[in-house]
Formats: structure tokens, C-alpha cells, sequence
């Protein structure tokens, strides 16, 4: 695990465009009925805490990008505690299972996607973190057609809980989870949908199944 995560220091500053509004910005000219959409379930292993669950790093993202070259920064993102924008809303939140997060429709160009990285900081200190080095890049690859709604399923970012020499509570990075979700739960996504674009042909993706240590798949 160290040879592929490495510590990242960020330095917030204010009047950053954020990740979301380029993502916005690309697909603006984009006619509405020829956008492509990517659409499913993301949620974060959290800790209950009474009727609420706490994310242990204040933003944990997932990174997927176009493979064809062009630049597209796709991410799906939980932020809690943010000193600029928004803190997340979230759809579903589980201190029994230890879960949250929210249910997802991102209008993206058609073309060749693959999720390949992800990041957990706090914005403390000016903020710091984990990220991947780049060899230790995963590769889970999908297509996004016009026309057409690409269902992902559930991708699930975990954290890993440890000790210090003191005894204290200590976390870092864990895995990405892949599940299927059911059919009420594709309902729930496809509503986060533009209403003109519901009707669009559904297609679902089937990651290939890989060997990489941060990846888990659930096939059931």
C-alpha cells in the first residue's frame, strides 16, 4: 500500500474554479438531448455517530477521466466541513452500515471514460491528505454514448482504521467497492436526471474484473 499512496499537501485558495464547475463548463455547449449521462450510486464508509455518520477526511473524491485525450476532469466527491462551496447532500445516511452518500446523473461529452485515481484530505493546516502515485493507478474503464444513460452501479470509497504509539484513533485510504444496485435504486438515480433525458436507452456497465489491490467487486 505505501508504494502506491503517497502524503499530499494542498493549499486551498479562495476563488478556485472547483472540479464541478469545469465539468459544467465543458458540457455547457453540448445540446442537451446529445450529452451523454453517466448515472448510479456513490457512497463513502463513514462513523456513527448517534443518529449521524462522520466522514473521517473532510473530502473524498473519485477521479475518472477521458481515455481519448480529451480533458474532462470527472470526479464524484463527498465534502463535509467545506471552507469554500458546499458540503455534500447527501441521499441515504447509515450509521448501522457504517454508510452515506447520494445517488448521481453527470452529463459528460460521449466518449471513452475510466476511473483511475482517488483522494482523501482534511482542510486543516491548510490541507493534506492521500492520493495515488501514478503507478498506482487503477483502470476501470466505461463508455458514455450520446443519447444514452451509462449506469455505473455503486462505486464505494472505504477508509482503513489503525492505532498511533499512543493509542489514538488513526485513518487513511482504503479500497474502491463496486456493487450492483437494484431497480428501485437505478430509479432513484435516473430521477437525478434532467426529466427531458429519462426516457433515454439505459446500458449498463460491467467492469472488467481486475486484480488490483485497491479494487473489490461485488458480483451479486
Amino acid at each position: 500500500m505505501k508504494q502506491i499512496l503517497s502524503i499530499l499537501v494542498i493549499l486551498v485558495l479562495s476563488g478556485c474554479v472547483s472540479t464541478a464547475e469545469k465539468m459544467e463548463s465543458i458540457v455547457e455547449n453540448i445540446p442537451e438531448q446529445e450529452r451523454a449521462y453517466v448515472l448510479g450510486k456513490f457512497s463513502i464508509q463513514c462513523r456513527p455517530s448517534g443518529n449521524d455518520c462522520d466522514q473521517v477526511f473532510n473530502s473524498l473524491s473519485l477521479f475518472y477521466r477521458d481515455t481519448k485525450g480529451k480533458d474532462f476532469p470527472g470526479t464524484l466527491n463527498s465534502t463535509s466541513g467545506a471552507m469554500f462551496g458546499k458540503d455534500t447532500t447527501f441521499d441515504f445516511i447509515s450509521p448501522e452500515n457504517q454508510e452515506k452518500g447520494f445517488y448521481f446523473c453527470q452529463a459528460v461529452p460521449a466518449s471513452e471514460y475510466a476511473f483511475y485515481t482517488y483522494r482523501y484530505y482534511n482542510f486543516a493546516n491548510g490541507g493534506s491528505g492521500y492520493s495515488l502515485n501514478k503507478e498506482g493507478f487503477f483502470d476501470l474503464p466505461f463508455t458514455a454514448n450520446s443519447k444514452q444513460l451509462t449506469l455505473l452501479g455503486e462505486l464505494k470509497l472505504t477508509t482503513n482504521k489503525g492505532e498511533n504509539l499512543f493509542g489514538m484513533d488513526i485513518y487513511g485510504p482504503g479500497q474502491v467497492i463496486m456493487k450492483k444496485i437494484s431497480d428501485k435504486e437505478i430509479a432513484l438515480a435516473v430521477k437525478k436526471c434532467p426529466s427531458s433525458v429519462r426516457d433515454f436507452k439505459l446500458i449498463v456497465t460491467d467492469f472488467k474484473a481486475n486484480d488490483h489491490p485497491l479494487i473489490t467487486r461485488h458480483t451479486d
